[in-house]
């Protein structure tokens, strides 16, 4: 991660729900699948009050600069100042690495949004791989290189995890009504857990294949997926954007 990537127009209030989640009590028995850094994970309540001095400090930002109306670069400079002064906060509490690990805990799961769009598309891949996807597309077939990883593979991104997944946001998140009449059954804030807890879970998946699997047989696994993709009607655009892949 560039240290100037995670300073971006458009992102502040990403930043102020990263900082706001991990607090939520029932949020709590999902930040280890959520790979929340566990120097962090024992004491969460800690962000509550950086979160509220945070909102506070973005407010007084942009009321003092109202004048100006909307600007981008404004809008970066008032974001920088404010998780700045909210990661200064925490670093009081714990120690440099453990922010460092929120930061780029943060940075891949609320601001690099076209990471879970990459992320999304390697699951689909991969659970074709595992013989979870559609039998239309059969093809394509995986090296046999990926062969004896795809046990585990399974595991990370079965639709049974998911739904497990989901059925525990259910149970332990606070009652949601679907007003809007969307067919949801849990609130915006618990699916946003889920989508942590599924990009985590498939980033987990692809560091199987680097740790077990040498460049050039890497090399080949991203020539599959990118066939499979098309098949599939994945852009290969797509994969090539999940790390540590590509």
């Amino acid at each position: 991660m560039n240290s100037d990537s995670i300073w971006q127009p458009n992102t502040g209030l990403q930043w102020l729900q990263a900082l706001a989640l991990p607090a939520q009590p029932w949020v709590k028995p999902f930040l280890k699948p959520m790979k929340f850094p566990p120097a962090l994970a024992s004491d969460p309540q800690i962000f509550q009050a950086i979160h509220t001095k945070a909102v506070e400090k973005r407010a007084a930002l942009w009321e003092a600069n109202k004048e100006l109306g909307y600007l981008p670069e404004l809008d970066t400079a008032i974001t920088r100042e404010f998780v700045t002064e909210a990661l200064e906060h925490l670093e009081a509490k714990v120690d440099s690495s453990a922010v460092e690990a929120f930061k780029d805990w943060a940075y891949r799961n609320f601001i690099h949004n076209e990471l879970t769009g990459a992320l999304l598309a390697w699951r689909v891949v991969l659970r074709h791989a595992c013989g979870q996807g559609n039998p239309a597309y059969t093809s394509v077939l995986p090296p046999q290189n990926l062969l004896p990883l795809l046990p585990k593979i399974a595991d990370l991104v079965s639709y049974e995890r998911d739904q497990e997944t989901h059925d525990e946001l259910r149970r332990l998140s606070p009652p949601y009504k679907d007003e809007e009449g969307l067919g949801l059954d849990i609130s915006p804030q618990a699916m946003t857990v889920e989508e942590i807890v599924r990009n985590e879970s498939t980033r987990a998946a692809l560091q199987c294949i680097v740790d077990a699997l040498s460049e050039s047989e890497r090399e080949e696994i991203l020539a599959w997926a990118k066939a499979q993709g098309t098949e599939q009607q994945v852009p290969a655009s797509l994969l090539l954007g999940a790390m540590p892949l590509d």
